[in-house]
């Protein structure tokens, strides 16, 4: 199957869960107040959510704005299961309920223990959604490898608003579970 095939598959079948996939082009101005809110936070250093995250809220999955369906690349099959594992933990943690899973994880990610240098519950969401890269890879027979490097920069810097400091221990995590 083609990449854009496969990516096609996938949406299709997150679809069929009540799982919409989107661009940040559709709900503008709710992606554009949160990033507000994360420059004013991380001080100007997150400056590319609306240009280079693809983000989840509740069900919602939503690619960058000018992301285009016609351009699909193995990258964004990765990050649509990454995506989509965060729909798994919403549902989890909310007893089957994407929205009730959602307000609770949400309060874990940006709240427990602290919300920067050690958010623990954003360390263990995202570390978890970057572990599927390596599954999603061998499932698909994608070419790309993953970047230890890339996890560890993002869930120790600005990407993730600083979610873990010890970047020997998240190298040491992905090594081992990846």
């Amino acid at each position: 199957m083609s990449i854009k095939g496969t990516f096609i598959f996938i949406k299709k079948d997150a679809a069929s869960r009540g799982i919409t996939v989107t661009t940040k082009r559709q709900y503008r101005k709710l992606w554009k107040a949160i990033d507000i809110v994360l420059k004013v936070l991380t001080l100007g250093k997150n400056k590319t959510f609306m240009t280079n995250f693809t983000t989840t809220l509740g069900s919602v999955i939503a690619f960058p704005e000018g992301w285009t369906e016609a351009k699909v690349t193995e990258s964004d099959i990765i990050t649509l299961e990454h995506e989509l594992k965060h729909v798994q933990q919403y549902k989890s943690l909310g007893l089957g309920s994407v929205w009730f899973g959602f307000i609770l994880f949400s309060l874990l990610y940006l709240l427990v223990p602290l919300p920067i240098g050690l958010a623990w519950f954003r360390y263990k969401f995202e570390r978890d959604a970057y572990a599927t890269s390596s599954r999603t890879i061998r499932l698909y027979g994608l070419s790309r490898v993953p970047d230890v490097e890339y996890y560890v920069e993002a869930l120790t810097g600005p990407a993730y608003f600083w979610a873990w400091p010890f970047k020997t221990q998240v190298r040491k995590w992905f090594l081992k579970n990846m």
